[in-house]
């Protein structure tokens, strides 16, 4: 989800070139049979220059390839699809949710996606973004979606309100079942060591 351009500005490959790349050496070294790469971004710029960097990809075991579109359609219609194989086991999906912001990251998309035993989800929980606009109007239905509620409310008037947001969506993840366990990875914007975002598994 939220794949972006495909590259950067600066020539450095982006998310879904890295992906690739990896895949294609686990497939290399025999450590894979087959990988399937799907990235889905909304933007349509984004989505265009993605087209043109993925154009040519792929091997006989690993592809990629890419839809215009929301990420929580697409996480929906994939758990639509994993429900109708009732018994049969799929194979296992390692799904990234990379979003710029906080915006279209519902957790009950989250949750169906968990729900399935052969999916993994790692989240970019941009928590920069959350605190700097807790206490924005425009954006509490957008934090009620993320957090499925008001629970993120408790924070406005935390002195710590990054270590609250954190706590409060890793205590949601378990209380509702969503996972029986979270790991989270800080990851620092610059030398001063300021939280940016946290990768939660």
């Amino acid at each position: 989800g939220f794949a972006g351009r495909g590259r950067y500005t600066d020539g450095e490959s982006g998310s879904p070139l890295l992906l690739y790349d990896r895949a294609v050496k686990a497939a290399e070294q025999g450590l894979v049979r087959k990988v399937v790469i799907r990235c889905v971004e909304l933007n349509r710029n984004n989505y265009r220059a993605l087209l043109s960097e993925i154009e040519g990809l792929g091997t006989g075991q690993v592809s990629i390839e890419a839809r215009h579109d929301r990420f929580d359609v697409v996480a929906h219609e994939l758990v639509d699809r994993l429900d109708q194989l009732k018994d049969r086991r799929s194979r296992p999906i390692f799904v990234t949710v990379d979003p710029f912001g906080f915006s279209g990251v519902p957790l009950d998309g989250v949750s169906r996606l968990m729900a399935h035993d052969r999916v993994e989800v790692l989240l970019t929980f941009m928590v920069q973004s959350m605190r700097r606009f807790l206490t924005e109007p425009q954006h509490q239905v957008a934090l009620r979606e993320f957090f499925g509620g008001d629970t993120w409310a408790d924070c406005v008037e935390g002195e710590d309100r990054e270590r609250c947001l954190l706590l409060r969506y890793a205590a949601l993840v378990k209380e509702r079942g969503i996972a029986r366990h979270t790991l989270t990875f800080r990851v620092f914007e610059d030398e001063r060591a300021q939280t940016l975002y946290y990768l939660i598994h």
